[in-house]
């Protein structure tokens, strides 16, 4: 990927990665969290090879994106993030594009492709499955990876998270994946796109 390249939607300024050929078939790369834009490091080298040409958005509240009015409602919304990647694909120029989404970017994705189906030539969503209507509850071991869910929903948990989200984030990804898979660069790396003052974290 290259360099990070900015465009503005309606409400935001766009950070972005892109990448391989001009001519190459549309891919939107929508990172999850706690992550960023770079989550598709390693993967996009081998999308570039095969024809495609792919952009990855910072979401908002993450990195360099950032909204073009404080009046704007800070919203994590699923529904409002797919709408700025629809805005995002329309100042790109991209009418029809395929989406890859991981962790909170395979919600988006879904929501994109089953209400936008014009626009989403395919979906592809890593980490998390399509869930239609009201959650059911989560078998116990599933309900155990979730801890951090239910943790941020309490008050406690979520001034925690507010005053400690680089510790927090560094914990997950202690937690989630197997060892010796990020060396401290690379989280330190995708870290300071949580100091994004409109963020979670």
């Amino acid at each position: 990927m290259n360099s990070v390249s900015h465009c503005d939607t309606p409400l935001l300024r766009v950070a972005y990665l892109d990448g391989g050929p001009r001519d190459g078939a549309p891919v939107i790369l929508l990172h999850g969290w706690p992550d960023d834009a770079t989550t598709y490091a390693r993967i996009s080298p081998a999308l570039h090879e095969a024809g495609f040409r792919t952009f990855s958005p910072w979401l908002r509240g993450f990195g360099p994106t950032s909204f073009l009015s404080e009046e704007t409602m800070r919203s994590g919304e699923i529904a409002a993030m797919a709408q700025d990647v629809l805005d995002f694909a329309d100042a790109l120029g991209l009418s029809r594009f395929a989406v890859v989404g991981h962790d909170w970017g395979a919600r988006i994705s879904y929501l994109l492709a089953s209400v936008f189906p014009d626009r989403i030539k395919c979906c592809a969503a890593l980490s998390l499955g399509w869930q239609p209507g009201k959650p059911a509850t989560p078998a116990p071991g599933q309900a155990k990876a979730f801890w951090y869910q239910w943790f941020m929903a309490t008050a406690r948990g979520a001034e925690f998270v507010r005053n400690n989200g680089k510790k927090f984030a560094r914990y997950q990804w202690d937690s989630w994946g197997p060892l010796g898979w990020f060396d401290d660069a690379i989280f330190d790396g995708v870290a300071s796109s949580f100091e994004n003052p409109d963020g979670r974290m």
